[in-house]
């Protein structure tokens, strides 16, 4: 639920090509079924949503932070 100040530096300091969602009322992630619940404040879950021209391609709502890359290129090949 970071700031849009925070998304800002991170992409900058990436060089992200993309835009990064702040949610920061929580609106989005409860609409998606990524509020934390209970631990909300503290554990928001982590959900990656891959889209291309438009369209989702994936969803992954199990993230696995050590190959969260090959979480994303198994996504895409899918498609």
């Amino acid at each position: 639920y970071d700031s849009p100040e925070k998304h800002k530096a991170f992409k900058e300091k990436h060089k992200l090509n993309f835009s990064l969602l702040s949610d920061q009322n929580k609106k989005v992630a409860k609409a998606y079924g990524a509020h934390g619940g209970l631990f909300d404040l503290f554990l928001p879950k982590r959900i990656t949503v891959l889209i291309e021209q438009g369209n989702i391609v994936e969803i992954i709502k199990n993230v696995e932070i050590t190959n969260h890359a090959e979480q994303i290129r198994n996504g895409f090949k899918k498609k």
